[in-house]
């Protein structure tokens, strides 16, 4: 985990949160680079208020170096996915 972002320190690209739900849980997410393709491999993201970066090393979306859910990786990409059309 990384340090939270300061107001100040947000690049304009930063849009609006996506809200998504898992196994019950509220996750507010925003997009921390300025593009994003379909082939992507890394995405940096804030999710609560917390930086991490997300891999796909070819089989599938997860957290860099943390052992969290990778269903929760899943449904984040999931969201990215469907807000740029991917």
């Amino acid at each position: 985990m990384e340090a939270p972002m300061l107001t100040e320190q947000k690049p304009s690209y930063i849009g609006l949160p996506l809200r998504i739900t898992v196994d019950g849980r509220d996750h507010e997410l925003r997009l921390l680079q300025k593009e994003v393709e379909r082939h992507a491999r890394h995405i940096r993201i804030q999710l609560d208020d917390e930086l991490y970066t997300l891999v796909n090393p070819g089989d599938g979306w997860r957290f860099d170096g943390e052992e969290a859910d990778p269903a929760l990786a899943h449904a984040i990409w999931h969201a990215i996915a469907l807000r740029y059309r991917l």
